[in-house]
C-alpha cells in the first residue's frame, strides 16, 4: 500500500513523506535492524495488572524508515534498498520532529496494515456451489 503522510521536520515545518509497504517490508526490516517485525507487532500489545491494555510501538520509527525508503526507491531507481544502514536511519530520523512519528502512528501503521488487507472478493455463496 502507498500513502503520503504529512509529518513535521526537525524545524517544525510540514513535510509530505511517502510510505510504501509490500511483501518485502518485514524482510528489509530484519535485514537492516536485525529484528523480526512480526514479533515486534506481536509483542506490542500487553495487558497491565489493572486490566488496561498498553502498546509499545518502539519499532515504529524503524518501520517508518523502511516504508519511506521503499517509496523513495519506487520513484528513484538510484536508491539502493539493499545498501541501507542504521546510520542512514539515524540521519533520516534526525531530520524529523521528535514526536511526529508518534503523532501520526495510526496513519503510518495503516500503510503497513493496508498492505495485509485483501483486495479480492469472496467467491460466490458456498450453498449455491454445492447445488448441482
Amino acid at each position: 500500500m502507498f500513502k503520503k503522510i504529512t509529518l513535521k521536520d526537525a524545524k517544525g515545518n510540514d513535510i509530505d513523506v511517502e510510505f510504501l509497504a509490500n511483501a518485502a517490508t518485514p524482510l528489509r526490516y530484519k535485514s537492516i535492524f536485525k529484528a523480526d517485525l512480526l514479533t515486534s507487532f506481536a509483542n506490542a500489545r500487553s495487558e497491565n495488572p489493572d486490566g488496561t491494555v498498553s502498546y509499545n510501538i518502539d519499532f515504529l520509527p524503524e518501520l517508518s524508515f523502511i516504508m519511506a525508503m521503499q517509496a523513495k526507491a519506487a520513484d528513484n531507481k538510484d536508491v539502493k534498498l539493499e545498501k541501507l544502514s542504521n546510520n542512514e536511519f539515524m540521519d533520516w530520523l534526525e531530520g524529523l520532529d521528535s514526536f511526529t512519528i508518534e503523532e501520526n502512528s495510526e496513519e503510518i501503521l495503516s500503510v503497513y496494515y493496508g498492505n495485509t488487507d485483501t483486495t479480492s472478493e469472496a467467491k460466490k455463496n458456498s450453498d449455491k456451489q454445492s447445488e448441482k
